[in-house]
């Protein structure tokens, strides 16, 4: 009888036990798949769960404090396709871990652990913002060391190309509300390392900053378009962009569209169907976003870009709860790359950049990175610079500013008007700070122009707290100014400052369109100040360039030999005969290739002129000032007021101010009768200064110039210019093996 009835116990108390799971399967309940243990939800917002279940089923969410104290629960009911979304407030950011338990029709289905409430952001782009934490020099560092990171920070890894049926080749029409293979991990788990490094590092100086968990939610992709990211909705409403697409052929209407065909990475809605439709029940704080390359290189129109840029903005808000208001977005200026031969549309777009902010200031800040150190994983390639912690960190900064109530210019700062008074015009800015200051001895990285459009560097001073004056000697009547405006421009040094500290890089700019401009593009050998320069960082020629070499002559960078600035270029000979040449090409395959983000034209020039010292005991002569239109084929210089291609320097140990003149060009030094223009330099190779002396030689050079002023080339004779090209052509044509020999033999001899 005992048995009898304690097996009728067992009976029942199993059937107890399991009968949860019965109804919980039964009611077919469960979370979409963006939910997990250690996830962080956006404080004091909505928290929102989603899932499906049966239909008209009871959904409730509990959420338990650490002290398993129930703070709050919510309840909501399935709709006739099994859908659900439940939600409650969040609490005040903590370092408190939560427990939120699901259940449906009274039946737990999930639990959640290790919930945090704090910030939350969305970092999105391109693979810019992909790049990954372990890949930055910082986070290679701490990964090989095994360093575990905060465990109050918390991501979301948003696979890049998620699979969709099987496959991640395949691109659905329409938006997913699951995405496989994503996981929430915090700073401990070893797999934080694939977090975007900018992502990391905004998110570090929030978590210092704000002192509470900051979430983001990593969701990138490398080589991704802007309309990638935007919904078909969105578009479909927005009849600007849905021209602009269908103009271009890149609208695609959901019938036809083909999901083998269709691609995530430049497909309109492609990124959004696979990944932001499934993410849009979080509400972040805001997003951070570092894209744009790709639609540069699509041939976009920077106005363009703004239009499809404020689409994005304005349908995030709505896909993310912002109701009446626009989300807010921090992004970042685009980093120096040359993406053309004529490498001017990366300042366009970087100028635009700061338009785009100007529209929209209370919801946008943008920050610039033209100081960024040019350092390169090489299978990154050279549009990467694995320096991502001063873009986070800046992008943090302005975060604090525009969302957090911090007290200070927060965007990146820029030209807001300029005045011409005489011969100098004045500049003013704005988001400065505590004022402009420069970092560094002088101010680097303005040119100016005259009427005729070409643009020579200018000498520009702090006045103010927002005002530069900036003139040239040689520009009598300035009609316009640019400032970093250049393919690769890193050596500009104006910033926005923040006590004593600089905080950002003023932004490139241009006052006034000119037609037919001739821009100044920076020469780094120009002023002495550095060995060598990173160049060629489009093509595979990519490296560091000495900017000077010398032939028969030791070289060397010092303070004895600067004439302006912190260094001069200081060389010593015991030969009777030495020379120096920049580089501007490179012998590859013995063919001379142009270092691609130096201007070789100079054709527009009339003088080029610098200082030159004698440091020693006797007398040396310039023999010439050499330019090299092809490899075998130079021109030397007659050196104004001496009627001839050399000068003498004395031994007095003082600066000298030596100016060639363009417009007196004589071939292969030959003062034949013949007197060729500055129209053969449009395509220089290289600038070489010949010297000769008695004994040993001590020179210091210093401050390059170009002026677009000078002698009147229409008073000079070309007539052998097309003879001579067309007989150079033709001997390369007939003879390349001959030329191949001669070339190191020439160069040997020169």
């Amino acid at each position: 009888m005992t048995k009898k009835l304690l097996s009728i116990v067992l009976c029942i108390v199993i059937a107890l036990c399991t009968m949860p799971v019965v109804l919980a399967e039964d009611a077919n309940a469960s979370l979409t798949s963006v939910y997990g243990d250690g996830m962080l939800f956006a404080q004091n917002k909505e928290a929102i769960l989603s899932g499906t279940a049966s239909a008209d089923t009871v959904i409730k969410a509990e959420l338990f404090d650490s002290e398993n104290t129930l703070v709050t629960s919510a309840e909501a009911v399935t709709d006739e396709n099994g859908k659900f979304e439940v939600s409650f407030t969040a609490p005040a950011g903590s370092y408190e871990e939560y427990t939120i338990v699901l259940t449906a029709d009274g039946v737990e289905f999930e639990k959640l652990e290790n919930i945090v409430f704090g910030e939350l952001w969305l970092a999105s782009g391109q693979s810019n913002m992909q790049y990954p934490l372990s890949q930055t020099p910082g986070g290679l560092e701490m990964k090989n060391q095994n360093k575990k990171l905060s465990k109050w920070l918390r991501v979301l890894l948003v696979p890049a190309t998620p699979e969709y049926n099987g496959s991640t080749a395949l691109l659905p029409a329409d938006p997913q509300e699951n995405i496989k293979n994503l996981r929430w991990v915090n700073g401990e788990d070893s797999a934080v390392y694939e977090t975007s490094g900018v992502a990391y590092y905004f998110a570090e100086n929030l978590m210092k900053e704000l002192d509470m968990p900051v979430g983001i939610l990593n969701c990138s992709l490398g080589g991704s378009t802007i309309i990638s990211w935007i919904s078909r909705e969105a578009i479909d409403n927005d009849v600007e962009v849905k021209e602009l697409l269908q103009s271009k052929n890149y609208y695609y209407d959901k019938e036809t569209w083909d999901e083998s065909v269709r691609n995530i990475y430049y497909d309109m809605s492609g990124n959004f169907n696979m990944k932001v439709n499934a993410i849009r029940h979080f509400r972040p704080t805001g997003m951070i976003w570092y894209q744009g390359e790709s639609d540069l290189m699509y041939k976009y129109k920077p106005e363009q870009y703004a239009s499809m840029f404020d689409l994005l903005q304005k349908s995030y808000s709505e896909v993310f709860g912002f109701e009446n208001k626009l989300m807010p977005i921090v992004y970042t200026q685009l980093a120096s790359y040359l993406y053309s031969d004529k490498g001017f549309e990366l300042p366009a777009w970087n100028s635009n950049y700061v338009d785009m902010q100007r529209e929209y200031s209370d919801s946008r800040a943008v920050i610039t990175i033209t100081d960024v150190s040019l350092t390169y994983t090489p299978k990154g390639g050279f549009i990467h610079p694995e320096t991502k912690e001063p873009v986070g960190k800046r992008m943090a900064y302005a975060a604090q500013g525009l969302v957090y109530g911090a007290d200070y210019d927060y965007s990146a700062p820029y030209m807001d008007s300029y005045e011409i008074i005489g011969t100098d015009v004045y500049l003013k800015f704005k988001n400065v700070g505590d004022g402009l200051i420069v970092n560094g001895e002088e101010v680097n990285g303005f040119a100016i122009c005259g009427a005729n459009g070409i643009y020579i560097p200018a000498d520009a001073e702090i006045i103010s707290k927002d005002t530069v004056k900036v003139s040239a000697s040689a520009i009598l009547k300035p009609i316009s100014v640019t400032y970093a405006y250049a393919p690769k421009n890193n050596r500009s040094n104006l910033y926005a400052s923040n006590g004593e500290n600089l905080t950002m890089p003023v932004s490139c700019f241009i006052t006034k369109e000119v037609s037919k401009p001739h821009y100044w593009v920076d020469k780094p050998w120009a002023d002495c100040e550095e060995p060598e320069e990173f160049q060629n960082y489009y093509a595979y020629l990519a490296k560091m360039y000495p900017n000077w070499v010398g032939k028969d002559c030791d070289l060397d960078y010092n303070t004895k030999s600067a004439f302006k600035g912190t260094n001069g270029l200081n060389i010593t000979s015991d030969s009777n005969k030495f020379a120096i040449n920049n580089i501007m090409s490179d012998l590859d395959d013995s063919e001379t290739k142009n270092i691609l983000e130096i201007d070789a034209d100079y054709s527009d020039y009339k003088t080029m002129s610098f200082y030159i010292k004698n440091n020693g005991d006797t007398p040396i002569t310039l023999s010439a000032v050499r330019f090299y239109s092809e490899a075998v084929l130079w021109y030397d210089a007659e050196i104004v007021s001496t009627d001839s291609t050399e000068t003498v320097i004395p031994a007095d140990n003082e600066w000298h101010l030596v100016t060639a003149d363009l417009n007196s060009l004589y071939l292969m030094g030959s003062k034949s009768g013949f007197i060729y223009t500055n129209n053969l330099l449009d395509e220089v190779k290289a600038i070489k200064l010949v010297f000769t002396a008695d004994g040993n030689s001590d020179i210091s050079v210093d401050e390059f110039n170009f002026s677009a002023e000078g002698v009147d080339s229409d008073l000079k004779l070309n007539k052998n210019y097309s003879f001579l090209r067309s007989t150079m052509d033709f001997i390369k044509a007939i003879f390349p093996a001959f030329i191949e020999w001669l070339l190191p033999v020439i160069k040997n001899l020169v």
